[in-house]
């Protein structure tokens, strides 16, 4: 591709993007500690924030800041009371909602008031629950939980590009192909099985790390398709526009958001 092509194709804020995004998330990993609980904290924040401004109106900012202050709670705990379960701060989230779904509460807008209540709390179970045990893993297991969907996806659109013929789901995600999703699943599978010879050494487990390889590959696929559903239920084609040449924050860490569950769910069992 020409220079020219290159720029009038959109790749070149894209790639300057993406560029400046690894430099941010590496330093902070690097680092550790606080300066990663804070990056954490800033994604879940933004990701809240663009959810929530998907599915509520411009006038609710007051129930928005309060569902992304509720989830900036849990990454809190998660990192200052790592003692206690998530299930406390959800269980202290699910209480204030509700506490303020009633305040002012008439039958008229009983409807409304739950439903956004709903929302409200899923965001916090949508992004910082599924994102904030990361701060807990080693800084392998964190490369690998941002590794393996970056890999995955990147396997997937050279394929589907190459090869892709058949449309595994174009009411939700046009562009997708079967043939993508195969070398996606292949290339998350290699990418587990090279992190497991990598961190346990010669005592790893090859079919618990392959197994790990297609179910994190299955669901970072799976939250980039939640996510386009989100998208395309509000006919936006954008979760935000913070990232230039990427769109928002959401749009980045949909499939990390799946992937990150995964390793938490399968993490107890590898060898």
């Amino acid at each position: 591709m020409s220079l020219q092509k290159y720029l009038a194709a959109g790749l070149g804020p894209r790639v300057l993007t993406g560029i400046i995004l690894l430099a941010v998330v590496f330093t902070a990993w690097k680092a550790g500690g606080f300066p990663l609980f804070l990056l954490l904290l800033a994604v879940c924040c933004a990701g809240q924030w663009e959810l929530y401004s998907l599915f509520l109106p411009n006038a609710e900012l007051a129930a928005k800041l309060f569902g992304v202050l509720l989830g900036a709670g849990l990454v809190a705990q998660c990192r200052f009371l790592p003692e206690y379960s998530a299930g406390l701060a959800l269980t202290a989230s699910f209480a204030l909602l509700a506490v303020h779904s009633l305040a002012g509460w008439t039958q008229e807008t009983a409807l409304a008031r739950f439903r956004r209540a709903a929302i409200l709390l899923g965001g916090i179970v949508y992004v910082p629950l599924l994102l904030s045990p990361v701060l807990h893993y080693s800084p392998g297991e964190q490369l690998l939980v941002v590794a393996v969907p970056a890999l995955s996806d990147i396997a997937a659109y050279a394929a589907g590009v190459q090869f892709g013929r058949r449309r595994i789901w174009p009411s939700v995600s046009p562009k997708k192909s079967v043939e993508g999703a195969a070398a996606g699943l292949l290339a998350a599978v290699a990418a587990c099985i090279a992190a497991g010879w990598l961190l346990r050494g010669s005592a790893f487990s090859f079919p618990a790390w392959a197994g790990l390889g297609l179910f994190m590959g299955v669901m970072a696929q799976l939250g980039d398709f939640f996510e386009s559903a989100l998208k395309r239920a509000v006919h936006i084609k954008d979760s935000g526009k913070i990232l230039p040449g990427h769109g928002g924050v959401l749009d980045r860490i949909d499939s990390v958001l799946f992937a990150s569950a995964a390793f938490t769910l399968s993490r107890p069992f590898l060898g």
